[in-house]
């Protein structure tokens, strides 16, 4: 797993204000899909969800399966 970036490196690789950059990986964390662990964020790894059978209406947490 990669270790990481900062803030100030993302800064250098995007061409973002760094209010928006922040913002956007806010909004990554609170959506579960990127962490911040001492300054450096990273990416959350996606798992492919055991959904059973075709016709299942719900994954193993109780929410409904993702349409489309």
């Amino acid at each position: 797993m990669p270790a990481g970036c900062s803030v100030k490196h993302l800064l250098r690789d995007f061409e973002m204000q760094e209010s928006d950059l922040r913002e956007s990986l806010r909004k990554l964390d609170d959506a579960g899909l990127a962490q911040r662990i001492k300054g450096t964020w990273r990416a959350v790894p996606l798992e492919a969800a055991d959904l059973g059978s075709a016709g299942d209406e719900h994954l193993d947490d109780g929410l409904p399966a993702p349409r489309g």
